[in-house]
C-alpha cells in the first residue's frame, strides 16, 4: 500500500509539474530528466505491467541510437520485457526477432486467416496480427526491422515479403466471403 501511494504521489507531481511548467518546457524536461528512473519506474509498475525478463537480456535499441529525439544515447539501457507471453523492446515496443521470425514461419505455413502481418508505409514497421491480441496491453502488435541484424534481414526478406502476401491474400478473401468486396473474379 505504502509503494502504490507513493507512485500516486509521484504521478500527481508529474501532472502538477506539466501543468505549471507548460509554458517553461525546458524548466519541465529538465525535471523530467532528473526524475527519469522514478518515472520509468511508475509506469513500467503501474501504467504497463511489464516483467522484466532478466539482467541478461538487456541491449541497446537501435531506434535509440539513431533517431535524433532528446533522449539518451548509451548503451544497454533497454530491456526484453515480458508483456503477456511476448518479449518487447523496453524502448521502442518491438517484438523480439527471434519470436518475430518464429511467427513469419507460422504465417506461411498455416492456412488460418488469423495470424497476420501488414507492412507500413515506413517500411521498417511491421503490423502483426494474432488471435485474441486486439491492442499492445495484450501482447506485441508490431515489429521494426531495426532490431534485425543486416544479415538477418538479408536472410528473411523474402519470407517477409511472401508473408506478407499470404496475409493480404487471406484478408481479401475475408472481406470477399463477408462483402463480397471483389466480385466473382477473385482468383
Amino acid at each position: 500500500m505504502r509503494e502504490k501511494n507513493k507512485f500516486r504521489k509521484l504521478w500527481k507531481v508529474i501532472c502538477m509539474k506539466s501543468y505549471m511548467h507548460a509554458s517553461h518546457p525546458a524548466d519541465l524536461e529538465e525535471w523530467i530528466k532528473s526524475r527519469r528512473y522514478e518515472i520509468q519506474e511508475f509506469f513500467e509498475k503501474r501504467i504497463f505491467k511489464f516483467r522484466n525478463v532478466g539482467n541478461r537480456d538487456y541491449h541497446t535499441c537501435p531506434y535509440r541510437m539513431g533517431d535524433l529525439e532528446p533522449w539518451e544515447r548509451k548503451e544497454n539501457l533497454d530491456r526484453w520485457n515480458k508483456r503477456n507471453k511476448d518479449k518487447v523492446c523496453s524502448f521502442c515496443g518491438s517484438w523480439h526477432p527471434e519470436e518475430f521470425l518464429a511467427f513469419l514461419d507460422k504465417v506461411i505455413s498455416t492456412k488460418a486467416e488469423e495470424n497476420r502481418i501488414e507492412i507500413s508505409d515506413k517500411k521498417y514497421k511491421i503490423y502483426v496480427t494474432r488471435p485474441g491480441i486486439l491492442n499492445a496491453g495484450e501482447g506485441t502488435i508490431k515489429f521494426k526491422t531495426h532490431h534485425l541484424s543486416k544479415e538477418q534481414y538479408q536472410n528473411n526478406y523474402l519470407k517477409i515479403n511472401e508473408a506478407h502476401k499470404l496475409s493480404w491474400n487471406k484478408f481479401m478473401a475475408k472481406m470477399d466471403i463477408k462483402f463480397n468486396v471483389l466480385g466473382d473474379n477473385f482468383e
